[in-house]
């Protein structure tokens, strides 16, 4: 891989480090939309746009659109992505406990994903919590320190592990969290400095804990988690920084949170 590109890759594999979820994404591409002159829009209030001059605007933490105005108008150019990618979500009710045996969490898949490289190797958990403030609720990010893990059986406990085994995500998929009573509900507390009682929602995630990297003899290939679509996402907020030339259009990144975009 030429050099140039090795740079780039570098820059979307520390980027993916940075961003476990797609609140996570948001977040961070916001903030770098808002360091390059960009005007964040509010859709509860009233706004007009100038001639010259850059915006976007957020939903749901979570979907991104930003776009910048010509002097004069011709075409608008568009590019799309989505900026989740397939997991595990964490239920509601996220532990199950059972008499002995170790503390696990309730989880369920969002979007189409493999199950089978999510065997045996460290995991994260990340998102956003609601929690009580004085105007109502308050929405903040949050990655915990704790790794989690789904352990695979070892073969002569399923002979069929290579045959064609499919994969119960109620029954195989359930990670193991803890040993003993420790709570989901307190570590995500303490991680934000409140107590329970302040905790209002979680919207949490299993994510990859393992970061990308480039790889052969002759660094010709990146793997990490989440490129599906987040190499996508990270490319529009890139492209739209770097090229502010208009050619008479209006040049606009739409990065929508469902991946049947």
């Amino acid at each position: 891989m030429e050099e140039k590109y090795i740079k780039r890759a570098e820059e979307l594999i520390n980027f993916l480090n940075d961003c476990p979820t797609h609140f996570h994404f948001v977040d961070k591409a916001k903030k770098m939309l808002a360091e390059n002159g960009f005007v964040e829009l509010d859709e509860k209030k009233r706004f007009s746009l100038e001639r010259g001059k850059s915006y976007y605007v957020t939903r749901n933490s979570s979907a991104l659109i930003a776009f910048r105005v010509p002097e004069s108008f011709e075409r608008i150019h568009i590019v799309s992505a989505h900026t989740d990618s397939p997991c595990f979500r964490i239920k509601g009710k996220p532990e199950i406990k059972n008499g002995e045996m170790p503390n696990r969490l309730n989880v369920e898949t969002y979007g189409g994903l493999l199950l089978s490289p999510w065997f045996d190797r460290p995991l994260s958990i990340a998102g956003r919590v609601f929690v009580k403030g004085e105007n109502g609720p308050v929405e903040k990010l949050v990655k915990l320190d704790t790794t989690v893990m789904i352990p695979n059986l070892a073969i002569h406990q399923n002979r069929e592990a290579n045959t064609g085994w499919k994969i119960s995500v109620q029954k195989e998929m359930l990670p193991i969290y803890s040993e003993g009573a420790l709570s989901l509900i307190d570590e995500v507390s303490s991680k934000l400095g409140v107590s329970n009682d302040d905790i209002l929602d979680m919207d949490l995630y299993l994510t990859n804990n393992v970061d990308g990297r480039i790889w052969s003899k002759d660094s010709a290939y990146f793997s990490a988690s989440r490129i599906d679509d987040l190499e996508c996402a990270y490319a529009s907020v890139v492209a739209i920084l770097e090229n502010s030339y208009s050619y008479n259009q209006i040049s606009m990144i739409a990065l929508f949170d469902n991946e049947e975009t």
